[in-house]
Order: C-alpha cells, then sequence, then structure tokens
C-alpha cells in the first residue's frame, strides 16, 4: 500500500512539473506565433551600458554579452524537459531540425583566457572536465582506466555538483551562495575553495588582476575583440547604506566583468561557427 502511495505521489509530482511546463512555456508562447505559424525571438548581443546591472535583459541583452533572446525566450527550455516541448514543433517540408552543440566551451575558454596549465593537462588527457576538477578538489583517487560511461555514473551527483560549482568558482561566487546553489555544507564549500585556489592558482590570479582593472576604470578587452568599461557607484556620504550600495555594485562589476570575459567570448564564436554553418548549407545547395 505504501508503494502504491510513493507511486501515485511520483506520478502527482510529475503531472504538476507537466502542467506548469504547460502554462510557462507552451501557452505564454502561442501569443508570439506569427501569421507564418512560426516563431520569430528577438536575438541580442550587445547590452546598453547606461543602464546598471539590472537583473532583466531590459538593457538590450544580456549583461555577460552573450546571445540572449526575448519575445518569446527561446533559450529557456526547462533542460530536462527540453524534447517534450520540442515534440510539438516541426519543420517545414523538405527541412529538419539539427542540433549543433560545443562541449564544455566555457571551461576550455577560461583554459585558454587564463593559461591555467591544470586545465590544459584536464583537456589534453580527454578527462571529463566536471569529473577531473572533482577529482582534483575532493581527492576522490577516480580510477580513469575505468570505462568513462561507468565512472560517471558511479560519481553522477558529485558530477552534477561540479558542472556548476566550477564554474560558479571560476566566475567569482561569494561562498555563502556557492554553497547554497550547489546544495553543499559550508565546510565542503570552503574546502572548495581553498583546493581551487591550489590547483587553478592561475584563474584566481586572472580574477584578481580582472578586479584591479573593474575597480581602477579600465577597459576589459575579449579575445574576440569586444571592450568594455564597468561603472562603480561612488558612495555619496558615510552613511552603512550608501557604503553597502557602494559595495553591492562593485561585488556586481567584478562577476559581471569576469563573466563577460568568458561568456561573450563563447556566444561570439559560436555565432561565427552559426555563419560558417550557414554559409556551407547554401553553398552545397542544402
Amino acid at each position: 500500500a505504501d508503494l502504491d502511495r510513493i507511486e501515485v505521489l511520483a506520478k502527482l509530482l510529475k503531472l504538476r512539473e507537466m502542467l506548469d511546463l504547460r502554462s510557462k512555456t507552451c501557452q505564454s508562447w502561442m501569443k508570439f506565433v506569427c501569421e507564418d505559424g512560426k516563431l520569430h525571438p528577438t536575438f541580442k548581443t550587445v547590452v546598453n551600458q547606461n543602464i546598471g546591472y539590472s537583473s532583466s535583459e531590459e538593457s538590450g541583452g544580456a549583461q555577460s554579452g552573450r546571445l540572449s533572446s526575448n519575445d518569446p525566450n527561446s533559450q529557456q527550455f526547462p533542460k530536462d524537459e527540453i524534447y517534450f516541448v520540442r515534440q510539438f514543433m516541426e519543420a517545414p517540408e523538405g527541412y529538419t531540425f539539427v542540433e549543433i552543440d560545443y562541449t564544455s566551451i566555457e571551461p576550455m575558454l577560461i583554459a585558454i583566457v587564463t593559461g591555467c596549465k591544470r586545465l590544459h593537462e584536464i583537456f589534453e588527457e580527454g578527462k571529463d572536465i566536471y569529473l577531473a576538477t572533482a577529482d582534483d578538489i575532493f581527492e576522490l583517487n577516480i580510477d580513469w582506466s575505468q570505462p568513462m560511461s561507468e565512472i560517471k555514473e558511479k560519481y553522477s551527483k558529485i558530477r552534477k555538483i561540479f558542472k556548476v560549482g566550477f564554474l560558479a568558482w571560476c566566475y567569482g561566487q561569494h561562498k555563502k551562495s556557492f554553497a547554497k546553489r550547489c546544495g553543499i555544507s559550508d565546510e565542503q564549500t570552503e574546502l572548495f575553495y581553498e583546493n581551487a585556489k591550489k590547483y587553478y592558482w592561475e584563474i584566481y590570479k586572472w580574477k584578481e588582476d580582472v578586479y584591479a582593472k573593474i575597480d581602477a576604470g579600465e577597459y576589459l578587452l575579449t579575445l574576440s575583440g569586444r571592450k568594455r568599461k564597468f561603472p562603480l557607484y561612488v558612495a555619496k556620504d558615510n552613511s552603512w547604506q550608501e557604503r553597502r550600495k557602494e559595495n553591492n555594485v562593485r561585488d556586481k562589476a567584478r562577476r559581471v566583468g569576469v563573466n563577460f570575459l568568458i561568456q561573450s567570448l563563447g556566444s561570439d564564436i559560436t555565432l561565427w561557427m552559426a555563419c560558417n554553418i550557414m554559409d556551407w548549407i547554401q553553398d552545397n545547395d542544402l
């Protein structure tokens, strides 16, 4: 009887997820369907830098400079349910949908931009970046002679943590937010930060250099040639409210600045490759 109740509850929870997905994604998107029966989202790559570090994308794009979209936000599919939603879409007659994705592009760009030797070693050895960093930081002693599928299955939970956690550390997330986001204890977070700094010290130094440039009011320049300043707020008086605002804006500018150097570069590479693919399709009359 207890097993039957558990099964019913699991199905009810799944039903609630599907209903939520239908209302937030499927139904809300219907108002954006054009006369040709297609969705035509607005894609944005450039941020209006005169607007502060708002959490919304009303400033003209994502704060990090990555590609973003609205009306509808076609990049915000719930990942676990993405194929459920896509089954309600179909390509025009004679065409098909093709999905092309880079594997671990952000960690790879971090290795290139920061010159981190350990990350370079991991990629050259062909290891899974998230398992390898977990092996370093939490000293798991993974047996890499085993098939990768078995390793991923054995360490699936910690790999999931590191898919979020490693990039969060690279981008300068505060420890308290980091622990909450990754679902780990304060002690585990301290160990994470301590060992990450030890094994990937080039990334730590790079972040400190970026922070210094932002604090000095200098431009940040990406490898693809994007150039941007990150304005700070100067307290009007010595009150705690003004000091807190000054500190909060500086912390946000630092996080956005570090993100900008990696995520906008990854977005530029992806767009460049998309243009190359389109040229190839047209050249081959496909």
